[in-house]
């Protein structure tokens, strides 16, 4: 029964969300999002003139383009140990940690959901209501929009935090002595994450291919959007901050210690990191972009389930996190020398 009502509880849930986030409001970049766009296929069609008149640009994009070709290529090497050593039946990480049980259930779930959501309307409604009153358009608009995201995942995170850390009243050693292993834990995390780039690549590449047989047209991610068009230093510095550290932090908190935990009390440990990984995709918002957040997915918590510490799977969140915006950067770069 108890299976039965977490499935449920994650379907509403994810229904809710995306309607509520689909739902049209005074919140959209949607002009911007054109904008932003119309830039990036004029820089898709005029690269190669744009690179030929600036050779600080051109040797920029060469540097990224054989980093991505590296990891690529690494990526394929790690891949195919790590298929041998499936093959052989031999597991891939050294170490066995033992699970620890938590204290927290598909109440809390419950409870967290309802205060997702209810932030989510709530907050979405006052911000929308502020920037149609005050007619805000530009850099405070995008202020408003990002404090709002900002400000829902992070009472979010202290809700769980407490049911986490304060409500039990235990020491769950979260941490796992993170000192223990140290050097071999982050080899291990990095090989497995670009183990997973070729994976996330193709899957990227099947999403678009798929996408453009349909006509369908995808949006950049908003934090994307506003990379490529502010000008603010402050706003840049607050995307990665927030990008960079705080959502890794705030995210993996959630999917894979508060979530996964949940759902491994109730499923097997493959269907609940299937499930978590689902739930991840989905929760970011982009038919486009689901399949290789899927596939980040399936990899954080696989790194979590193997090292049984949080801050390996951060790691790997922050540093694709922070890949992702590089590559937004350059982006940016080529729009402005295209101008």
């Amino acid at each position: 029964m108890k299976r039965i009502t977490l499935i449920l509880l994650i379907i509403l849930t994810a229904i809710s969300y995306i309607s509520i986030s689909l739902f049209p409001t005074n919140l959209s970049m949607q002009s911007s999002t054109d904008n932003v766009e119309n830039k990036l296929e004029a820089l898709e069609k005029n690269l190669p003139d744009i690179l030929a008149k600036n050779p600080i640009l051109y040797i920029e994009y060469s540097i990224l383009a054989i980093l991505i070709i590296l990891s690529i290529l690494t990526g394929l090497i790690i891949l195919g140990w790590a298929v041998n050593k499936k093959i052989h039946k031999k597991d891939i990480y050294r170490f066995s940690v033992p699970e620890f049980k938590i204290p927290w259930g598909v109440k809390e779930l419950i409870e967290v959901v309802v205060l997702f959501l209810f932030l989510n309307i709530s907050f979405s409604w006052l911000s929308s209501s502020v920037i149609k009153y005050l007619g805000l358009e530009g850099t405070t608009k995008r202020f408003i929009i990002f404090g709002n995201l900002l400000l829902v995942e992070f009472l979010i995170f202290l809700a769980v935090f407490y049911y986490i850390f304060i409500k039990p009243r235990t020491n769950l050693n979260i941490v796992r002595k993170w000192k223990e292993n140290l050097w071999y834990n982050l080899k291990f995390t990095i090989g497995s994450y670009l183990g997973a780039v070729p994976l996330i690549i193709v899957m990227f590449s099947i999403s678009v291919i798929v996408a453009n047989y349909f006509n369908y047209k995808s949006e950049p991610h908003p934090l994307i959007t506003v990379i490529l068009k502010t000008d603010s230093l402050i706003e840049l510095f607050l995307i990665l901050l927030f990008a960079g550290l705080l959502g890794p932090i705030i995210e993996e908190v959630f999917f894979r210690l508060f979530l996964l935990g949940i759902f491994k009390n109730y499923f097997s440990v493959f269907i609940s990191i299937f499930l978590t990984a689902v739930i991840f995709a989905l929760l970011h918002l982009s038919i486009v972009g689901f399949l290789p957040i899927f596939t980040l997915g399936l990899l954080l918590a696989f790194v979590y389930q193997k090292t049984k510490n949080i801050l390996y799977p951060i790691v790997i969140h922050a540093l694709h996190n922070g890949i992702l915006l590089c590559v937004a950067l350059m982006l940016k770069a080529g729009i402005r020398a295209a101008s």
